[in-house]
């Protein structure tokens, strides 16, 4: 894979990461607002946010393993909060 080619798909699996913290973001956010919001949906979405934001900020462009496997993973459902 040309460097090129490596960075790009660096830069979509980073930005998938981002759309899934930000979607769970406004998620928890919703729930938040509702007049008896549901403790443990906020609880389950704050660590699914949490391990997104953490799995982000440790990718490197040279895992090309994890950014295959965060692409895979995240790269459809990104594309589909997007669509919203």
């Amino acid at each position: 894979m040309t460097e090129r080619k490596k960075l790009e798909r660096y830069d979509l699996a980073r930005a998938a990461l981002s759309i899934m913290v930000s979607h769970y973001a406004e998620l928890i956010g919703d729930e938040g607002k509702k007049s008896t919001p549901d403790a443990s949906k906020i609880q389950g979405w704050e660590k699914v946010q949490f391990e997104l934001s953490r799995r982000q900020s440790r990718l490197l462009a040279n895992d090309e393993d994890e950014v295959e496997r965060i692409n895979s993973t995240y790269g459809a459902m990104a594309a589909a909060v997007m669509k919203r």
